[in-house]
């Protein structure tokens, strides 16, 4: 099965969270932060509830 859905590049990593998909970027360390086209600091939570909305077998 393959979604898709619009996030900062350079994900490092995601845990799930208290409901929440917790997703880390890379692209703010100081490594990239200069060529980096959108370097994200912080720690993107996302509901999962949204991202199952997303896929489409499981809005049935």
């Amino acid at each position: 099965m393959n979604f898709k859905f619009n996030a900062p590049p350079m994900s490092q990593a995601a845990v799930l969270y208290s409901g929440m998909a917790a997703v880390l970027f890379e692209s703010a360390a100081e490594r990239y932060r200069a060529t980096a086209k959108h370097p994200v600091d912080r720690i993107q939570m996302i509901p999962l509830t949204r991202l199952v909305q997303q896929i489409p077998d499981l809005r049935k």
